[in-house]
């Protein structure tokens, strides 16, 4: 029973960003279609292939889990990063690798000269190409799809024009991995298809470095200039971003010198690109039917879901948000896509609820 409480929490408590993004992905394709409670978010947003008892991780590299202890989860090297559902799978106590996150990185970003006149040698230097920060419309409601991050786009895509270069010229990247739909928005913002073998961490993802709010983009950078350091001639890229996939900032980096030097984005050119975007009008306060965006469930310590949230778009095409209390309609969240059906949105006068037809 505490396995099957387990589980179900895994999918239903994701962000609202989760299912719109498994939507957008062909991932859930038909009202019909059960959602697998067993499987932790992580398989589907980092595109684990399983392969015996080893795994197949982001970065296509396999991975036997046998072999590992909590402790060795932060030796790994390049293509050897651990995904959080391969933990699980072995067996690893969660309580044991949860006091193993590094919580300690720190960059220091000068100026050729002072590094060399601090006695930095040459292969020991990183530098950062280009760099742009932008956000996303603030309010997640005017978003014109909560799987997509048009900054993301724009940021990245800035960054790579100012340094010279594509996104085919990226060896590895960051991609800041609060929750899986995250990296997911992200890859898709920049075109990185599923089957592309460039690893999306560099670090494990946040679950293995930093934590929310504290410092994981430090981490990302720190362990790209130790890999940069041993493959000085090609690039990475790291990417930041906060709120509700609401702010972006992005760097571009390598082991050898740009030929311009550093290039700093324009911020307000960036943020031109973004608001130039649609945006969605918020419904408000609703007495008619509309299509599920996404939903989301939220649990009570003793595994019982408690509240639902739900986004739906009107035939219009604005967008409204609903709470969901119903217990048997909260159950069915968790263990069926509900994303693209028909609902029945009522208020009373405060706020939307919403009712299967």
């Amino acid at each position: 029973m505490q396995g099957d409480i387990h589980s179900r929490r895994e999918h239903a408590a994701r962000p609202l960003g989760e299912g719109a993004a498994q939507r957008l992905h062909g991932e859930i394709v038909a009202d019909d279609q059960p959602v697998k409670a067993d499987q932790p978010a992580h398989d589907a947003a980092y595109h684990i292939r399983r392969d015996g008892r080893g795994a197949r991780g982001v970065d296509g590299a396999v991975d036997d889990m046998g072999g590992h202890g909590y402790r060795q989860i932060g030796q790994r090297g390049e293509g050897n990063e651990i995904g959080c559902a391969e933990l699980v799978e072995a067996g690893v106590d969660q309580r044991q690798f949860e006091v193993a996150v590094d919580q300690g990185a720190a960059v220091l970003l000068c100026s050729y000269e002072s590094a060399r006149d601090a006695g930095v040698s040459d292969d020991r230097m990183v530098f950062l190409h280009a760099a742009a920060e932008v956000h996303d419309h603030y309010f997640f409601s005017e978003r014109w799809s909560l799987a997509e991050s048009p900054g993301i786009a724009a940021a990245v895509g800035d960054a790579l024009d100012a340094a010279g270069l594509s996104l085919d010229d990226i060896a590895r990247f960051d991609l800041y991995s609060c929750f899986p739909s995250a990296v997911q928005i992200g890859a898709a913002a920049l075109g990185i298809a599923d089957d592309d073998p460039r690893p999306l961490t560099v670090t494990g993802g946040l679950g293995f470095a930093g934590g929310p709010v504290n410092n994981y983009p430090t981490h990302a950078i720190a362990r790209m200039v130790e890999l940069l350091r041993n493959d000085p001639m090609s690039y990475g890229c790291t990417t930041a971003l906060g709120w509700y996939i609401s702010k972006h900032a992005t760097g571009v980096w390598s082991g050898r010198p740009p030929a311009a030097g550093f290039q700093r984005v324009d911020p307000a050119a960036s943020q031109a690109k973004v608001d130039a975007t649609p945006r969605r009008r918020p419904a408000g306060l609703l007495d008619e039917e509309a299509t599920i965006e996404a939903t989301s469930v939220s649990f009570e310590r003793d595994g019982n879901p408690s509240l639902g949230i739900v986004t739906a778009l009107t035939g219009d095409g604005r967008r409204a948000i609903a709470n969901v209390r119903d217990p048997d309609l909260l159950a069915a969240f968790t263990t069926e896509a509900h994303e693209g059906r028909p609902v029945r949105l009522t208020n009373d006068g405060t706020t939307n609820t919403a009712h299967l037809p």
